[in-house]
């Protein structure tokens, strides 16, 4: 299957194959960690990247804003990686055309030093009835929609063969986001308690483990 539907707080959770969220009752598309410069960045310090990846990433998204119709599109974080650099101009240009609310929870890595038009920014956000940020929040008494951690989860098979893939990880008062962003690195997780899930994306499915 391509999609998992989930009841939270009472509210319609649609998580994608694609790498992100779809929350049903306000039309919102959330994700997290584009780490968009990331490519570019590394390039200029002479490490090969396709640059053909942030592009990707903009494609990916455009299929999820045609497959949902969302009224806006909240980042929870590390939309942007380091300074500016040209491999940001293309979402700029994307951001000044839409029609669509852009919303950014400021991560680690949103170093933005100008105005972005169509981007309203935050450092967190509650959107009732949850509590939006970047890094996991442990100490809010709502539930917590976040990203930062890039979760995945190591699958294994015979003879001492593996393989690593991206995840959403979901408790009783916390969802982490998987990096959107495909130029990102991961962390892999264990499951903390059989009360947690963990849904493991691959290419063209989503499924439980």
């Amino acid at each position: 299957m391509n999609k998992v539907v989930k009841k939270i707080n009472n509210q319609t959770l649609i998580f994608d194959y694609r790498k992100f969220v779809f929350w049903v009752e306000e039309s919102i598309i959330l994700l997290s960690d584009l780490h968009i410069g990331k490519v570019s960045h590394f390039n200029k310090n002479g490490i090969f990247v396709p640059k053909d990846v942030s592009f990707e990433n903009l494609k990916i998204l455009k299929s999820g804003i045609q497959d949902y119709s969302p009224k806006e599109i909240l980042f929870l974080g590390d939309l942007f990686h380091s300074s500016y650099n040209h491999e940001w101009e293309e979402w700029l240009d994307f951001f000044n055309n839409s029609k669509l609310i852009f919303t950014l929870i400021l991560g680690n890595h949103d170093k933005i030093n100008f105005k972005i038009e169509n981007l309203n920014i935050f450092k967190n956000l509650i959107k009732d009835p949850f509590y939006f940020s970047h890094i996991p929040c442990t100490e809010s008494s709502t539930f917590n929609i976040c990203g930062h951690i890039h979760p995945a989860f190591k699958i294994r098979g015979k003879a001492r063969q593996s393989i690593k893939l991206p995840c959403y990880y979901l408790t009783l008062n916390q969802l982490i986001l998987p990096s959107f962003g495909q130029f990102t690195g991961s962390h892999i997780i264990d499951l903390k308690s059989n009360k947690d899930e963990i849904l493991v994306v691959s290419k063209n499915q989503i499924f439980k483990v």
